[in-house]
């Protein structure tokens, strides 16, 4: 997700695109004239070797999986500059209640699960910065992610299962309900989050598609696309919400965009990226 993100933002006339992190991609992939900076953000930090990136910095987005250090660091970082704007967290949607109808941005959230609070714990730890910095931050409420080879989530393991010919294990009957966007939509929005003006100190949107689809209507989707048998395994179910689907109007609104892919077209572009990373 975080190499579109940056593959969307540069080129941008005026603007310098830093990537930071543990994993900065493999050499091939990365993207002409975007830096990259190798930091263990979890670890300690050499606040000196990165006051190059900091001294003119304007804007972040933080893209890390849910950890405190790591959140708790990255504010230590922020500290370092006086040109600091805005502050763009990608969340989850997951955060969003249990509902049958997709939620608004005004729902309260309801985690149940550790990666949830630890998402709403980072939101609360960034929210507690900004207000007192006077630092504009944009709350991103992210959907299911899918499109790219290296997703870890039901859709990219369906197609590594499908590929493989090797069974796909589904926690509980499938019959969850999820909002699930393509890659590039996603990353379209983001970037209209980082370089348009906010006039609210902090602004939440859900960068979702405001559709459901359960797991087994994605997998029968997938067979009728590839044609190929898909063998799949149900197992114990694991606590988690029946129903999350995210309400997008605001983005879109403000945004002026649409979205380029519904899950079918998505399915098809994503079976094609598969098959181009199977065959290099």
């Amino acid at each position: 997700m975080g190499s579109y993100v940056a593959k969307s933002l540069f080129p941008k006339k005026s603007c310098e695109v830093h990537v930071v992190g543990v994993h900065t991609g493999k050499e091939k992939n990365k993207i002409i004239g975007v830096r990259y900076h190798r930091v263990n953000l979890a670890g300690r930090i050499s606040k000196s070797a990165l006051l190059p990136i900091t001294e003119n910095l304007d804007t972040v987005v933080i893209m890390t999986p849910p950890d405190e250090r790591v959140t708790k660091n990255v504010i230590g970082l922020l500290g370092l500059t006086e040109s600091l704007q805005k502050v763009v967290h990608v969340s989850t949607l997951l955060v969003s209640p249990s509902l049958s109808q997709p939620s608004k941005e005004t729902v309260k959230p309801k985690p149940i699960s550790s990666y949830e609070n630890n998402k709403i714990r980072e939101e609360n730890l960034l929210a507690g910065y900004c207000r007192k910095h006077k630092v504009k931050l944009c709350i991103i409420r992210l959907a299911n992610v899918y499109g790219d080879f290296m997703n870890r989530g039901i859709i990219g393991l369906a197609f590594k299962a499908l590929l493989k010919g090797g069974p796909l294990t589904v926690n509980g009957n499938g019959e969850q309900r999820r909002d699930y966007i393509f890659v590039e939509d996603a990353a379209k929005l983001i970037k209209f989050a980082v370089v348009n003006p906010q006039a609210k100190p902090v602004e939440i949107f859900n960068v979702s598609t405001g559709q459901g689809h359960t797991i087994n209507e994605v997998l029968i989707l997938i067979k009728k696309i590839t044609g190929r048998d898909l063998s799949v395994n149900y197992g114990l179910p694991v606590p988690e919400k029946k129903s999350v689907m995210g309400n997008n109007a605001k983005i879109l609104k403000w945004s002026g965009q649409k979205l380029s892919y519904d899950l079918r077209r998505g399915l098809i572009k994503t079976y094609q990226n598969y098959l181009k990373h199977e065959s290099v």
